[in-house]
């Protein structure tokens, strides 16, 4: 396989969807991952493998020093699950960040897709127009989200609110977890 022979040399050179996807079908080949891949072929140093990944996929790096200062959300998803599936729930604040082992893997980009969504409402019935009250006012709105999705899906569901318009948010905001 031909890699980017400036790369391994000047360790400047960004990587492309072109060269992502050689060594990509190379891992599959060889049966090791993405990364140790690109780490052994790219030349780059680990700390700027995933800054440059980070740019060429839109997904922005997330620090080690972040995600220890963040709470795992066992109680959404599972720690035995969360093994399971090679990825980590974390909560931070009112938003949620999950860290999955391997984004090239299409496998876990498809599970994750499947048990994790975010809905947005601008106009929300409970609290569209209602001036700012410092709070998160529609537990209605997504029990609602739940039930349907639930007998939609056959599974439990949890819907929580994140954001409000009356908590001074621009829109509603809630995190769907299919359980």
């Amino acid at each position: 396989m031909q890699m980017h022979a400036e790369a391994q040399h000047e360790n400047k050179l960004p990587l492309d969807i072109n060269y992502l996807s050689q060594v990509r079908a190379e891992a599959l080949k060889r049966g090791i991952s993405v990364f140790e891949m690109l780490e052994e072929a790219s030349g780059y140093s680990p700390h700027d493998l995933i800054h440059e990944l980070g740019r060429l996929l839109h997904i922005p790096p997330v620090e080690m020093k972040t995600i220890h200062a963040l709470e795992p959300a066992f109680d959404i998803l599972p720690f035995s699950e969360a093994t399971r599936h090679e990825c980590v729930l974390f909560k931070d604040k009112d938003a949620y960040l999950l860290v999955i082992s391997d984004p090239f893997s299409s496998r876990l980009r498809l599970w994750a897709e499947e048990h994790f969504a975010i809905y947005r409402t601008y106009e929300c019935a409970d609290c569209y127009g209602l001036p700012n009250l410092g709070l998160k006012i529609c537990a209605y709105e997504a029990g609602v989200a739940a039930g349907a999705l639930e007998r939609t899906l056959g599974r439990p569901v949890r819907v929580e609110e994140v954001k409000c318009c009356a908590n001074g948010d621009p829109y509603d905001e809630f995190h769907i977890f299919v359980l």
